[in-house]
């Protein structure tokens, strides 16, 4: 396989079949890194994607068009791939069943969710693949940080991570990355100077960022823009990978949206089923089949193909599919500051302080992280100054003085693996696409309380320490990280796939993405996705040539 060969020649059949080595369902980060990895290694693969093409402009136009501050605004929302909705309230895609709100926040479309993510790529601590092992809780990783490491280090490449120069000896920090770190703006030069006195240490946070030009994307420009769409293409999206597979070959159609895996004799399975816009079904068929879908979409095509052969659902042998759902329960929150500090300049985060990795309290309450986020907050210093009775200039002005001096803090926390966090099928509802509507029950364990408590008063020391006050605080319920639901493991009885992401009743079926982590420590997934996803593509090629 070490010669590449013209897709073209094997991409169908009379009957209308499509064709590859491999087949991948999905086509962002996870996807399109197996993709690229496998086409430059000559192998024919073929991806699905069930949302469109998009173009960058467009939607940085889109955005600019919207008032909403609804990150998945500028996206599309199409009947034949529909997201779910960030406003509180059930919709066509999910329906909520526990006592807390669990809003994934996602996309559909070729690059997936990588074109808003923030580009925070911190990797996994060397303990957070030993929880049990170390401090008595969940599960243990069926890898450990050591064999992940060349993957973090192959993935920071591809992705272009900005890093700081000098870790000081921190585990979850590369001791090298590709690229400088981001220019420490204003903000963050004054909260680490206000803060220095109460001894939080902030690092500068890995992020897939261009602080020069590389892999041919340009400098940042410090847009400050960088959720919902950064508008020149500094910030890594999959679109890039994507684009380099396509280069190499991979024939990628859009607008697929995959809804049934076909299995026969022995677990094999013979095809995906695929649903274009019109209604129409189609077959691809191949060797291997990968599901890349991120740990919502994942387990619900799982269960979506159920049959008389799997009565439970695809790859649900342990009956663990859609089970130990996570994300990392978060909070943000206003600060006011004494003088001004001027957010929304710059990266919109750069700086970082951690808390609980490796320590032993962290048996009794989660780890977690405060990111300092620079994003203009007009709209709370505007209605402050309505409320003081102010009119005309004097109004004017005093927004102007509050705005300049707020700024905002992000925590998350580690969430555990708890088997009644699950998401289930609904026996009746479809959505506009055909698919079962989504049924989520998720309960915040107290283990991820505790850690928000604890983040909740180092906060009020930062604002103390700025001479400011925390304006207010919000627990989330929408979140983008989303993990769980089809973890890897040894024992077939306790897990979905085997450590490579093999499915163990399906040996020729592998799953990708953040569905695979036994637990979800502190760090956003992404980056481990990617590490993850070049790991799997490795055991992709081992498993053709055999």
């Amino acid at each position: 396989m070490s010669e590449h060969r013209d897709m073209s020649e094997h991409s169908g059949d009379p009957h209308g079949d499509l064709h590859g080595d491999v087949v991948i369902a999905g086509a962002g980060i996870a996807g399109a890194l197996i993709a690229t990895r496998l086409a430059a290694a000559g192998v024919r693969v073929l991806m699905l994607e069930a949302g469109p093409r998009e173009q960058r402009a467009d939607i940085f136009l889109r955005s600019t068009g919207t008032g909403s501050v609804d990150y998945i605004a500028p996206y599309p929302n199409l009947p034949s791939a529909p997201i779910p909705r960030i406003a509180p309230s059930d919709d066509d895609v999910i329906m909520q069943a526990g006592p807390d709100r669990f809003q994934p926040n996602y996309l559909r479309l070729v690059g997936g969710t990588t074109w808003h993510w923030g580009a925070a790529t911190m990797r996994l601590a060397p303990d957070d693949f030993e929880l049990k092992r170390r401090y008595g809780l969940a599960t243990d990783w069926p890898i450990s940080f050591s064999d992940l490491q060349g993957y973090y280090e192959d993935a920071e490449t591809e992705l272009g991570v900005a890093g700081p120069e000098s870790p000081g000896g921190k585990s979850w920090l590369a001791k090298r990355y590709p690229l400088p770190p981001q220019t420490a703006s204003y903000l963050d030069r004054r909260v680490r100077e206000d803060t220095a006195k109460i001894g939080i240490d902030w690092v500068r946070r890995p992020l897939a960022r261009n602080s020069l030009a590389y892999d041919g994307r340009p400098q940042c420009q410090g847009h400050a823009n960088c959720t919902p769409i950064c508008p020149i293409g500094a910030q890594y999206a999959a679109i890039t990978h994507i684009e380099k597979a396509e280069a190499l070959g991979v024939r990628l159609i859009d607008n697929a949206n995959v809804q049934f895996i076909e299995t026969g004799d022995g677990g094999r399975v013979t095809g995906l089923r695929f649903r274009r816009p019109d209604g129409s079904m189609a077959r691809a068929r191949g060797t291997l089949f990968i599901v890349a879908a991120n740990a919502i979409e994942t387990p619900r095509l799982l269960l979506a193909s159920a049959s008389e052969r799997m009565p439970d659902g695809v790859a649900n042998g342990s009956g663990l599919v859609g089970r130990n759902l996570m994300s990392h329960p978060s909070a943000a929150l206003e600060i006011s500051a004494a003088e001004p500090v001027f957010a929304g300049r710059g990266p919109q985060s750069s700086i970082v302080t951690v808390s609980g990795l490796g320590a032993r309290r962290r048996a009794e309450r989660s780890a977690f992280l405060i990111a300092v986020e620079s994003r203009n907050l007009p709209a709370g210093a505007a209605m402050n100054a309505i409320d003081s009775g102010l009119l005309g200039q004097a109004l004017e002005d005093d927004i102007r003085r509050r705005a300049v001096r707020r700024f905002q803090l992000f925590i998350h926390t580690e969430d555990l693996p708890e088997e009644r966090n699950r998401l289930t099928l609904h026996p009746s509802r479809r959505d506009s696409a055909g698919m079962p509507v989504m049924v989520i029950d998720y309960r915040m364990n107290e283990y991820a309380r505790h850690g928000l408590a604890d983040a909740f008063a180092v906060t009020d020391q930062i604002a103390g320490a700025m001479g400011g006050e925390v304006l207010s605080r919000r627990i989330l319920d929408e979140t983008v990280h989303l993990m769980g639901t089809a973890r890897m493991g040894t024992d077939p009885r306790k897990s979905v796939a085997d450590a490579d992401g093999r499915c163990h009743q399906h040996r020729n079926l592998f799953l990708a993405g953040s569905a695979l982590f036994p637990t979800g420590g502190i760090s956003n997934p992404t980056l481990s996705i990617a590490a993850l996803s070049l790991r799997l593509a490795s055991a992709v090629r081992f498993a053709l040539s055999g």
